[in-house]
């Protein structure tokens, strides 16, 4: 089971370390990541957010429909796809994957 969850109604201008930040409460944070517009940079309200222990992940899931900067979140266990997809984009930021 991967401790990996989606996160959607997310304020459009919120940076990866404030994500990581509302969510350690929940416990370590390994890795976050907002879905941006490739062209504007602009956060598209969602989001994939890694953490160390499964318990987190039961701990974040308590706190879907919390507020948050006047945005009722939704907060789901990652499936398979969403993993994929965090890691596909991650390598791809990083240059290790080249899409030219």
């Amino acid at each position: 089971v991967s401790a990996t969850i989606y996160v959607s109604g997310l304020p459009t201008g919120v940076s990866e370390y404030e994500f990581s930040v509302f969510f350690s409460k929940c416990g370590k944070v390994i890795s976050s990541r907002v879905i941006r517009d490739k062209v504007t940079k602009v956060g598209k309200g969602t989001g994939l957010l890694q953490f160390a222990e499964d318990a987190s992940v039961e701990n974040a899931l308590k706190m879907d429909g919390e507020t948050w900067q006047n945005h009722t979140i939704r907060v789901q266990r990652s499936k398979f796809f969403f993993f994929f997809f965090f890691f596909f984009f991650f390598f791809l930021k990083s240059g290790l994957i080249n899409m030219t």
